[in-house]
């Protein structure tokens, strides 16, 4: 598995931000920006731009995972972009900011891996799905979490 099969998806990390999560990371999410379903650079939006033609341009936000060490904090006049954590270091914040604990547990007799939330020693959660590798677990138990308990 890749680094980047463990960062936490677009939805997971812009509710961390909200939540405040502000440790550093080594990618962020921003705006993707499209012409056609093409890559736009700003050069080539600005010509657009300055051509009356910005009706032709796509904003996707979250679209575009960067690699560059960054803050949240980064990010305070972007609502839009956000550090994208890897999914363990997110579990981590959870854990020491709010309490929150996120775990993975394999399942003997099915030979499958589930996610669990625990808050104040008692769980909240327990998948209902399974997954071949802890880190779906995880990430399944990290959206109910950003979803339900933030």
């Amino acid at each position: 598995m890749n680094k980047e099969d463990r960062i936490c998806d677009y939805t997971v990390s812009l509710k961390l931000k909200e939540a405040g999560y502000d440790d550093g990371c080594e990618y962020f999410w921003t705006t993707d920006i499209r012409h056609n379903g093409e890559y736009l650079g700003s050069d080539e939006e600005f010509e657009l731009r300055c051509e009356g033609r910005e009706d032709e341009i796509e904003y996707i936000p979250g679209g575009r995972l960067e690699h560059h060490w960054n803050y949240n904090d980064d990010f305070s006049d972007d609502e839009e972009s956000c550090s994208a954590p890897d999914v363990y270091d997110a579990i981590e914040w959870l854990r020491l900011n709010r309490g929150i604990v996120v775990e993975s547990s394999f399942g003997i007799m099915s030979h499958r891996f589930y996610g669990n939330v625990i808050l104040k020693d008692s769980i909240v959660y327990d998948s209902k799905y399974n997954f071949d590798e802890p880190i779906g677990a995880l990430n399944d138990a990290l959206n109910y979490v950003v979803n339900e308990l933030l």
